[in-house]
Protein backbone atom coordinates (compact mmCIF):
# COMPACT_ATOMS: atom_id res chain seq x y z
CA UNK A 1 0.00 0.00 0.00
CA UNK A 2 2.78 2.33 1.07
CA UNK A 3 4.17 1.58 -2.50
CA UNK A 4 1.47 2.25 -4.41
CA UNK A 5 0.92 5.43 -2.52
CA UNK A 6 4.82 6.14 -3.57
CA UNK A 7 3.98 5.77 -6.96
CA UNK A 8 0.90 7.57 -6.80
CA UNK A 9 2.85 10.87 -5.31
CA UNK A 10 5.85 10.66 -7.96
CA UNK A 11 2.89 10.60 -10.84
CA UNK A 12 1.92 13.85 -9.72
CA UNK A 13 4.79 15.38 -9.17
CA UNK A 14 5.38 14.59 -12.30
CA UNK A 15 2.19 15.94 -13.26
CA UNK A 16 3.14 18.91 -12.12
CA UNK A 17 6.53 19.45 -13.41
CA UNK A 18 5.08 18.47 -17.05
CA UNK A 19 2.11 21.36 -16.10
CA UNK A 20 4.74 23.97 -15.25
CA UNK A 21 7.31 23.26 -18.37
CA UNK A 22 4.28 23.88 -20.37
CA UNK A 23 3.61 27.19 -18.63
CA UNK A 24 6.97 28.56 -18.84
CA UNK A 25 6.85 27.55 -22.80
CA UNK A 26 3.75 29.30 -23.38
CA UNK A 27 4.63 32.16 -21.24
CA UNK A 28 8.39 32.28 -23.32
CA UNK A 29 5.69 32.18 -26.98
CA UNK A 30 3.58 34.81 -25.55
CA UNK A 31 6.78 36.98 -24.19
CA UNK A 32 8.08 36.80 -27.48
CA UNK A 33 4.72 37.23 -28.92
CA UNK A 34 4.54 40.49 -26.87
CA UNK A 35 8.11 41.86 -28.32
CA UNK A 36 7.58 41.08 -31.61
CA UNK A 37 4.11 43.45 -31.44
CA UNK A 38 5.57 46.17 -28.84
CA UNK A 39 7.35 48.92 -31.73
CA UNK A 40 5.29 47.82 -34.61
CA UNK A 41 2.94 49.48 -36.58
CA UNK A 42 0.78 47.70 -39.49
CA UNK A 43 1.57 48.63 -43.48
CA UNK A 44 -1.05 50.94 -44.53
CA UNK A 45 -0.52 51.28 -48.35
CA UNK A 46 -1.92 52.02 -51.69
CA UNK A 47 -0.95 50.15 -54.72
CA UNK A 48 -1.19 51.55 -58.23
CA UNK A 49 0.41 49.17 -61.01
CA UNK A 50 1.45 49.77 -64.32
CA UNK A 51 -1.85 48.73 -65.58
CA UNK A 52 -4.99 48.67 -66.57
CA UNK A 53 -5.57 52.35 -66.72
CA UNK A 54 -8.45 53.92 -68.27
CA UNK A 55 -6.66 55.48 -71.61
CA UNK A 56 -8.94 55.53 -74.35
CA UNK A 57 -6.89 55.78 -76.97
CA UNK A 58 -4.65 53.05 -76.10
CA UNK A 59 -5.58 49.45 -77.65
CA UNK A 60 -3.71 47.84 -75.23
CA UNK A 61 -6.03 48.35 -72.16
CA UNK A 62 -9.03 48.52 -74.57
CA UNK A 63 -8.34 44.82 -75.17
CA UNK A 64 -8.93 43.84 -71.24
CA UNK A 65 -7.39 41.31 -69.53
CA UNK A 66 -7.39 39.31 -66.46
CA UNK A 67 -7.67 39.95 -62.71
CA UNK A 68 -6.60 37.43 -60.88
CA UNK A 69 -6.66 37.43 -56.93
CA UNK A 70 -4.95 34.60 -54.50
CA UNK A 71 -5.41 35.92 -50.99
CA UNK A 72 -5.53 34.41 -47.29
CA UNK A 73 -6.29 35.97 -44.03
CA UNK A 74 -7.78 38.59 -43.67
CA UNK A 75 -10.91 40.82 -44.61
CA UNK A 76 -11.06 41.01 -48.40
CA UNK A 77 -13.23 43.78 -50.83
CA UNK A 78 -13.52 44.13 -54.43
CA UNK A 79 -15.31 47.01 -55.54
CA UNK A 80 -15.53 49.68 -58.66
CA UNK A 81 -13.50 52.78 -58.60
CA UNK A 82 -14.23 56.26 -59.38
CA UNK A 83 -15.19 57.16 -62.95
CA UNK A 84 -11.63 57.34 -64.88
CA UNK A 85 -9.65 55.75 -62.16
CA UNK A 86 -7.49 52.60 -63.09
CA UNK A 87 -6.68 49.43 -61.12
CA UNK A 88 -6.09 50.42 -57.26
CA UNK A 89 -4.96 48.51 -54.87
CA UNK A 90 -5.41 49.81 -50.61
CA UNK A 91 -4.12 47.42 -47.91
CA UNK A 92 -3.67 47.47 -44.31
CA UNK A 93 -1.17 44.77 -42.44
CA UNK A 94 2.06 44.12 -40.76
CA UNK A 95 4.62 43.04 -43.29
CA UNK A 96 5.88 40.60 -40.56
CA UNK A 97 3.61 38.56 -40.81
CA UNK A 98 2.21 39.01 -44.17
CA UNK A 99 3.51 39.10 -47.74
CA UNK A 100 1.90 41.13 -50.74
CA UNK A 101 3.32 40.95 -53.94
CA UNK A 102 2.31 41.79 -57.80
CA UNK A 103 2.70 41.28 -60.89
CA UNK A 104 1.56 42.97 -64.65
CA UNK A 105 2.08 41.09 -67.45
CA UNK A 106 1.46 41.87 -71.47
CA UNK A 107 0.34 37.89 -73.29
CA UNK A 108 1.49 37.12 -76.35
CA UNK A 109 -2.54 37.88 -78.02
CA UNK A 110 -1.67 41.68 -76.56
CA UNK A 111 -4.34 41.06 -73.64
CA UNK A 112 -2.95 41.72 -69.96
CA UNK A 113 -2.75 39.85 -66.69
CA UNK A 114 -2.72 41.07 -63.08
CA UNK A 115 -1.77 39.04 -60.15
CA UNK A 116 -1.91 39.99 -56.56
CA UNK A 117 -1.17 37.34 -53.94
CA UNK A 118 -1.44 38.25 -50.48
CA UNK A 119 -0.59 35.33 -48.13
CA UNK A 120 0.36 34.92 -43.92
CA UNK A 121 4.27 33.93 -44.16
CA UNK A 122 3.91 33.66 -40.38
CA UNK A 123 1.99 30.47 -38.47
CA UNK A 124 1.61 29.16 -35.20
CA UNK A 125 1.48 29.90 -31.62
CA UNK A 126 3.76 32.50 -32.17
CA UNK A 127 1.82 34.33 -34.73
CA UNK A 128 -1.44 33.78 -32.99
CA UNK A 129 0.12 35.74 -29.62
CA UNK A 130 1.86 38.36 -31.86
CA UNK A 131 -1.97 38.96 -33.61
CA UNK A 132 -3.24 39.03 -29.70
CA UNK A 133 -1.04 42.34 -28.77
CA UNK A 134 -0.69 43.81 -32.19
CA UNK A 135 -1.77 47.35 -31.61
CA UNK A 136 -2.70 47.98 -35.02
CA UNK A 137 -6.43 47.43 -36.83
CA UNK A 138 -7.32 44.16 -38.68
CA UNK A 139 -6.19 42.72 -41.95
CA UNK A 140 -7.42 44.38 -44.55
CA UNK A 141 -7.48 44.77 -48.30
CA UNK A 142 -9.59 46.31 -51.17
CA UNK A 143 -9.54 46.06 -54.60
CA UNK A 144 -10.66 49.03 -57.11
CA UNK A 145 -11.42 47.71 -60.22
CA UNK A 146 -11.96 49.87 -63.30
CA UNK A 147 -15.25 51.09 -65.07
CA UNK A 148 -14.13 51.80 -67.88
CA UNK A 149 -12.08 48.20 -69.10
CA UNK A 150 -13.42 44.66 -69.93
CA UNK A 151 -11.98 42.58 -67.32
CA UNK A 152 -12.25 38.61 -66.61
CA UNK A 153 -11.88 38.23 -62.78
CA UNK A 154 -10.36 35.42 -60.51
CA UNK A 155 -10.25 35.85 -56.91
CA UNK A 156 -9.62 33.15 -54.37
CA UNK A 157 -9.67 33.38 -50.58
CA UNK A 158 -8.42 31.01 -48.76
CA UNK A 159 -9.30 32.24 -45.04
CA UNK A 160 -10.65 35.12 -44.35
CA UNK A 161 -14.50 36.88 -45.46
CA UNK A 162 -14.68 38.32 -49.47
CA UNK A 163 -17.12 41.06 -49.76
CA UNK A 164 -17.31 41.90 -53.63
CA UNK A 165 -19.59 45.17 -55.43
CA UNK A 166 -19.61 44.60 -59.40
CA UNK A 167 -22.14 46.95 -59.89
CA UNK A 168 -21.16 49.25 -63.01
CA UNK A 169 -18.53 47.21 -64.38
CA UNK A 170 -17.71 45.54 -67.46
CA UNK A 171 -16.94 42.27 -65.86
CA UNK A 172 -17.50 39.79 -68.69
CA UNK A 173 -16.60 36.71 -66.62
CA UNK A 174 -15.93 35.99 -62.85
CA UNK A 175 -14.94 33.08 -60.59
CA UNK A 176 -15.26 33.81 -57.24
CA UNK A 177 -14.19 31.30 -54.19
CA UNK A 178 -14.17 31.10 -50.52
CA UNK A 179 -12.75 28.53 -49.12
CA UNK A 180 -13.16 29.15 -45.53
CA UNK A 181 -15.12 32.48 -44.74
CA UNK A 182 -18.38 33.71 -45.55
CA UNK A 183 -18.45 35.40 -49.81
CA UNK A 184 -20.82 38.45 -50.23
CA UNK A 185 -21.62 39.43 -53.62
CA UNK A 186 -23.62 42.80 -54.72
CA UNK A 187 -24.55 44.38 -58.15
CA UNK A 188 -26.46 47.11 -57.30
CA UNK A 189 -26.46 48.67 -60.74
CA UNK A 190 -26.22 47.00 -64.35
CA UNK A 191 -23.33 46.50 -66.07
CA UNK A 192 -21.92 47.98 -68.83
CA UNK A 193 -22.87 44.09 -70.63
CA UNK A 194 -24.39 41.03 -69.90
CA UNK A 195 -21.53 38.77 -68.32
CA UNK A 196 -20.73 35.18 -69.98
CA UNK A 197 -20.29 33.62 -66.68
CA UNK A 198 -20.45 33.75 -63.19
CA UNK A 199 -19.27 31.31 -60.62
CA UNK A 200 -19.37 31.31 -57.20
CA UNK A 201 -17.98 28.69 -55.07
CA UNK A 202 -17.80 28.04 -51.20
CA UNK A 203 -15.87 25.72 -49.42
CA UNK A 204 -17.01 26.42 -45.45
CA UNK A 205 -19.13 29.40 -44.89
CA UNK A 206 -22.13 31.29 -46.23
CA UNK A 207 -22.76 33.22 -49.53
CA UNK A 208 -25.09 35.51 -49.84
CA UNK A 209 -25.64 37.06 -53.31
CA UNK A 210 -27.99 39.74 -54.43
CA UNK A 211 -29.57 41.78 -57.62
CA UNK A 212 -27.43 38.74 -60.22
CA UNK A 213 -29.63 40.05 -62.88
CA UNK A 214 -28.20 43.38 -62.89
CA UNK A 215 -24.99 40.67 -64.06
CA UNK A 216 -27.24 39.21 -66.41
CA UNK A 217 -25.08 36.19 -66.86
CA UNK A 218 -25.52 33.33 -69.16
CA UNK A 219 -24.26 31.03 -67.06
CA UNK A 220 -24.16 30.57 -63.74
CA UNK A 221 -22.41 28.37 -61.27
CA UNK A 222 -22.84 27.97 -57.61
CA UNK A 223 -21.30 25.20 -55.59
CA UNK A 224 -22.08 25.50 -51.73
CA UNK A 225 -20.01 22.56 -49.52
CA UNK A 226 -20.94 23.17 -46.20
CA UNK A 227 -22.94 26.15 -45.02
CA UNK A 228 -25.99 28.50 -46.00
CA UNK A 229 -26.46 30.35 -49.32
CA UNK A 230 -29.51 33.22 -50.19
CA UNK A 231 -29.06 34.05 -53.87
CA UNK A 232 -30.83 37.21 -55.48
CA UNK A 233 -31.82 36.72 -59.09
CA UNK A 234 -34.08 40.91 -58.89
CA UNK A 235 -32.23 43.17 -61.69
CA UNK A 236 -32.16 44.21 -65.10
CA UNK A 237 -32.02 40.59 -67.04
CA UNK A 238 -30.89 40.88 -70.93
CA UNK A 239 -30.47 37.37 -71.87
CA UNK A 240 -31.70 34.03 -70.51
CA UNK A 241 -29.71 31.93 -67.72
CA UNK A 242 -28.36 28.63 -67.72
CA UNK A 243 -27.77 27.56 -64.34
CA UNK A 244 -25.90 24.91 -62.19
CA UNK A 245 -26.95 24.64 -58.65
CA UNK A 246 -24.57 22.47 -55.75
CA UNK A 247 -25.11 21.87 -52.46
CA UNK A 248 -23.06 19.41 -50.36
CA UNK A 249 -24.70 20.15 -46.88
CA UNK A 250 -27.03 22.59 -45.37
CA UNK A 251 -29.62 24.79 -47.57
CA UNK A 252 -29.60 26.98 -50.55
CA UNK A 253 -32.58 29.83 -50.94
CA UNK A 254 -32.70 31.25 -54.83
CA UNK A 255 -35.07 34.31 -55.40
CA UNK A 256 -36.75 34.34 -58.54
CA UNK A 257 -38.22 37.69 -59.78
CA UNK A 258 -42.07 37.60 -60.89
CA UNK A 259 -40.95 38.02 -64.40
CA UNK A 260 -38.39 35.40 -64.49
CA UNK A 261 -39.67 32.11 -66.16
CA UNK A 262 -38.00 28.86 -63.98
CA UNK A 263 -37.47 25.59 -66.22
CA UNK A 264 -36.10 22.27 -64.82
CA UNK A 265 -32.75 21.33 -67.32
CA UNK A 266 -31.13 23.01 -69.88
CA UNK A 267 -31.58 23.66 -73.40
CA UNK A 268 -30.35 21.84 -76.40
CA UNK A 269 -28.61 24.76 -77.86
CA UNK A 270 -25.90 26.83 -75.66
CA UNK A 271 -26.79 30.31 -74.55
CA UNK A 272 -24.54 33.34 -75.71
CA UNK A 273 -24.53 36.52 -73.65
CA UNK A 274 -25.75 38.11 -76.23
CA UNK A 275 -29.10 36.38 -76.74
CA UNK A 276 -31.78 38.03 -76.09
CA UNK A 277 -35.15 37.31 -73.98
CA UNK A 278 -38.12 36.13 -76.01
CA UNK A 279 -40.77 38.50 -75.27
CA UNK A 280 -39.20 40.64 -72.48
CA UNK A 281 -39.33 37.33 -70.23
CA UNK A 282 -35.99 36.01 -69.15
CA UNK A 283 -35.73 32.44 -68.59
CA UNK A 284 -33.81 30.29 -65.77
CA UNK A 285 -32.55 27.31 -66.89
CA UNK A 286 -31.20 25.22 -63.76
CA UNK A 287 -30.14 21.86 -62.83
CA UNK A 288 -29.95 20.72 -59.19
CA UNK A 289 -27.25 18.48 -57.42
CA UNK A 290 -27.20 18.04 -53.55
CA UNK A 291 -26.13 15.75 -51.65
CA UNK A 292 -27.28 16.31 -47.87
CA UNK A 293 -29.05 19.46 -48.35
CA UNK A 294 -32.12 21.06 -50.12
CA UNK A 295 -32.51 23.87 -53.01
CA UNK A 296 -35.16 25.94 -52.65
CA UNK A 297 -36.88 28.73 -55.34
CA UNK A 298 -38.96 31.33 -53.64
CA UNK A 299 -40.70 34.28 -55.55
Amino acid sequence: MASSKGCFKNGCFGCLGLLALVLVVMGIIALMGWKDSRNTLPVDTVLTPEGPRTVPDNALFRRGGLVRLNLSEGEFRLKPAAAGEGLRVDAVYDDAMYDLEQGFTVMPDSTWEYQLDFQQTKTGLRAFMRAIFSKGPNTRLTVYLPRDIPIDLDARAAKGGLDVELGGLRVRQASLEANLGGLALGVDEPLAQPMQSLRLKVGVGGLEADDLGNASPARLDINCHMGGAEVGLAGAWLNDCRARLELDMGGMEINVPEGMKLVDGWPDEPLSGEQEVDSGVPVLYFEKHTKRGEIEFTR
